[in-house]
């Protein structure tokens, strides 16, 4: 039997529902099935309020349509320390992750130092506190930290170029070459 891994986007947005479903492939022996929150949830989160607000309805939601026992884990898609991680991990023994603890990891595998480029300003100084916490204290390895000036899920509303621009500029904000 494959291993069932539910990705969550704890925003209300389905279109980045639908690129997550475009642009992620499942491992073998693995099947993805997608989650957005529920229409009353924010449509980006782009602070720590919006953040808590989407995790209790979300949690609400997953709890509710029992999706917790049809899954063998819970990736959730928001870069930030989404308090959604926290609220399953407490319910359950299922592996959870979001995908900032996610890409700091691959980033130390991949090199020694790095840097973030995210969308949305309102985490922008949240994001240290946040990488040092997945890291477990003080830190070298970053940087530095980047945010572009459109919201989540930009690149699906047909601004690709305006996104990659804009990334680009987040990019030289995170300290320059090699970051």
């Amino acid at each position: 039997m494959p291993t069932s891994i539910l990705i969550i986007n704890p925003n209300s947005s389905q279109s980045v529902s639908a690129g997550l479903e475009e642009a992620l492939r499942a491992p073998p022996d693995t099947t993805l099935s997608f989650y957005t929150a529920p229409a009353n949830a924010p449509p980006s989160i782009n602070n720590a309020t919006e953040g808590v607000l989407s995790a209790a309805l979300c949690f609400q939601h997953i709890v509710e349509e029992g999706l917790i026992d049809k899954h063998d884990g819970f990736l959730v898609s928001c870069f930030s320390e989404h308090p959604l991680v926290g609220m399953l991990r407490n319910t359950t023994t299922k592996p959870v992750i979001g995908i900032l603890h996610a890409s700091v990891i691959q980033a130390l595998l991949c090199g020694e130092r790095f840097g973030i480029v995210a969308t949305g300003r309102g985490y922008r100084y949240d994001r240290y506190a946040e990488v040092q916490h997945v890291l477990g204290g003080k830190f070298r390895q970053i940087r530095g930290v980047g945010a572009e000036r459109t919201g989540g899920g930009g690149a699906q509303r047909g601004r690709q170029t305006a996104c990659r621009e804009q990334h680009e500029e987040g990019k030289r904000g995170t300290g320059g070459p090699g970051s």
